[in-house]
């Protein structure tokens, strides 16, 4: 009896020895879980941070595991601990995946990233008797700038009007609208506001100031654009400035650069819709001995503070008999400058010789009348953009 016991304790004790290295084998050979730790930041507000992280653990071993006090805590850049998230324990089956997630937001300070401490403990169990614990200790570093790409820069937007015309140029005022589409206020410093083209500007403000969120920060302007820009048709203006931004705790600034154009009127409409000077014109025949010799003025009124330059000037003289029309005496005249409020009188001499007044096919002994025709080409004195001129006048004859 005695030996059968004693056998059955040897046996028992092989068993369970065998049964025990088994178990110490299969937990020495279980293999650690896979961690993919994603910690990102979601949101800022002017003083806090919105911080998610996202466990996925993926389990390679055929018995389950358990994940115990899984814990973030989150430092600044100088190691100050600003916040800790914990998660709720959890179980994993074999070949199986999990995922853990936790959002929190924390005040902060002043940072220029942060780093978080991930720790915890995972346990394996082996017939729900033998278990391994084993710790969880992470770090995961996180550059807050790499998150500013969803700051926007601000939105540069303008418009403008022509107010009056002056001896340097054209006069316009406008609006430069920076509109902050984010929803952190803004802050617009060192603003420089130029035009391009050597254009000049007369005045502007340029003391920045903050934008409230998805408000707008108007800057009023007014300038002379130079008369030599009406041969490009449009200028451009450039505003240059640094935006200072308080998101997160963090205070950072970005340049900003931004352009638009400003539409220049053509000649023809300063002209047409500026000047109302008076044109008159008036004539003096004398008789000589080389011919008929016709003494034209043309006089322009400019109450305008410009300054016109008339060149390419011509005076064409006409015989008209009924329907018929020849002609019969020309002159060219130098340039005249017309000054800003001013009468200036343009004279040229025609001398029409005899054998031109003499009848022709289809023509009376006298004329009808005697036509003169004006021509040349009027801008705006440094311009190079012209508008022509073309004014008619006649001289009846009387029999």
């Amino acid at each position: 009896m005695n030996s059968r016991i004693s056998v059955l304790l040897i046996v028992g004790n092989l068993i369970f020895a065998g049964f025990f290295f088994f178990t110490i084998i299969s937990l020495n050979s279980l293999e650690v879980p896979i961690f993919d730790v994603d910690i990102k930041v979601l949101d800022f507000t002017p003083d806090n941070i919105k911080i998610q992280a996202i466990f996925n653990i993926s389990n390679p071993n055929s018995e389950g595991i358990t994940i115990h006090n899984l814990t973030v805590t989150v430092y600044d850049s100088d190691g100050n601990e600003i916040g800790v998230m914990c998660f709720p324990d959890a179980a994993i089956q074999g070949f199986k995946e999990s995922s853990l997630l936790s959002a929190e937001e924390f005040s902060i300070d002043d940072i220029g990233m942060i780093r978080s401490e991930i720790s915890g403990r995972f346990c394996f169990s082996v017939f729900n008797f033998f278990t391994k614990n084993m710790p969880i200790h992470i770090y995961v570093t996180t550059v807050i700038p790499d998150y500013i790409q969803i700051l926007t820069l601000p939105v540069f937007s303008s418009s403008f009007r022509i107010q009056g015309f002056n001896e340097t140029g054209i006069q316009f005022t406008g609006l430069l609208n920076i509109e902050n589409s984010n929803k952190f206020e803004i802050f617009i410093s060192n603003l420089t506001v130029y035009l391009a083209n050597n254009v000049s500007l007369d005045y502007i403000n340029l003391s920045g100031g903050i934008i409230h969120p998805k408000g707008f920060l108007t800057i009023p302007i007014q300038g002379v654009i130079d008369y030599k820009m009406i041969d490009k048709g449009s200028v451009d203006l450039v505003l240059k400035g640094v935006s200072r931004i308080r998101a997160a705790g963090m205070s950072f600034t970005m340049p900003f650069h931004a352009e638009t154009e400003i539409e220049v009127p053509s000649l023809a409409n300063i002209l047409f819709n500026n000047f109302s000077g008076g044109l008159s014109m008036n004539e003096d025949i004398k008789f000589t001995l080389k011919g008929v010799l016709a003494t034209v003025r043309l006089g322009i009124t400019n109450p305008t503070s410009l300054t016109f330059s008339l060149t390419n000037i011509s005076w064409i003289m006409f015989r008209k008999d009924g329907d018929i029309k020849r002609v019969v005496g020309s002159d060219v005249v130098d340039s005249y400058i017309i000054l800003p409020k001013h009468e200036t009188w343009v004279t040229a001499d025609i001398l029409i010789p005899y054998s031109r007044l003499f009848p022709e096919s289809g023509e009376h002994l006298l004329p009808d009348s005697l036509e003169v025709t004006f021509k040349g080409l009027a801008s705006i004195q440094g311009s190079n953009q012209y508008v022509p001129i073309f004014l008619t006048g006649s001289i009846l004859i009387v029999r």
